[in-house]
């Protein structure tokens, strides 16, 4: 996934599962978000050298489905933040969960991010952001529209509500929407909420685009592929 920001940050991702039957699911993943070169000054204001700071996640995953209804997935993630000669390590923890009620087209899941020790950088040491989501999804129409919503709690953030809708399209075609709405007001204008994209499918392949606003900042664009063997 390329998801390209404004001010040339730049966030990738590459990940790669593998389900074993009777086993679960094993997974291995890399999160690199880059922040373009910055120019370096010293006590005085004078120009340094130029510098590339960096966060870096090298992740490994575990899920297992229980029956038809139930499943959990965890992330253990090794971290790395890069700012010119300093840098700072530490490891954190994603938990997950999903029950599909039987009989039904309803969905619920929940999800805990960045759970773990602080991180020191340098000599101070800080406590990652932890999230908490809870979210709900309905299926109508055969499974060809999806309507969601979630709540959002971050430890360094006002709580959002998110909602969306998702419709396919002959099985090739997916058209999806949706808006995050910050209990405090949204810092970039109630239009950087919103959110629109697509995805194709052919045979074993997934493309995914996601246009997102960040009001005055300017747009964000989001670009994935997905290839299953």
């Amino acid at each position: 996934m390329h998801n390209e920001w404004f001010a040339g940050i730049n966030h990738e991702f590459v990940g790669f599962a593998l389900p074993l039957k009777g086993a679960g699911t094993f997974g291995v993943s890399s999160s690199f978000l880059s922040f373009g070169e910055l120019q370096g000054r010293d006590l005085e204001g004078n120009e340094t050298t130029i510098f590339r700071p960096y966060d870096l996640a090298v992740i490994l995953s575990y899920a297992r489905g229980f029956g038809d209804s139930l499943a959990f997935g965890m992330n253990a993630k090794f971290l790395r933040e890069q700012i010119a000669d300093e840098s700072g390590t530490g490891v954190a923890f994603d938990l997950g969960g999903l029950y599909n009620f039987p009989e039904t087209p309803l969905s619920l899941g929940f999800n805990a991010q960045h759970i773990g020790p602080r991180v020191k950088f340098i000599e101070e040491a800080f406590g990652l952001p932890v999230t908490f989501r809870l979210g709900a999804a309905y299926r109508l129409w055969n499974d060809a529209l999806l309507l969601t919503t979630d709540i959002i709690r971050p430890s360094d953030n006002d709580i959002a509500i998110g909602i969306g809708a998702g419709y396919t399209i002959g099985n090739v075609l997916q058209l999806r929407t949706g808006y995050k709405y910050k209990i405090g007001g949204n810092d970039l204008g109630a239009i950087s909420g919103l959110t629109g994209g697509f995805g194709l499918t052919f045979l074993r392949f997934q493309i995914d685009y996601a246009l997102i606003p960040f009001g005055v900042l300017g747009l964000t664009h989001r670009v994935s592929l997905v290839a299953n063997f």
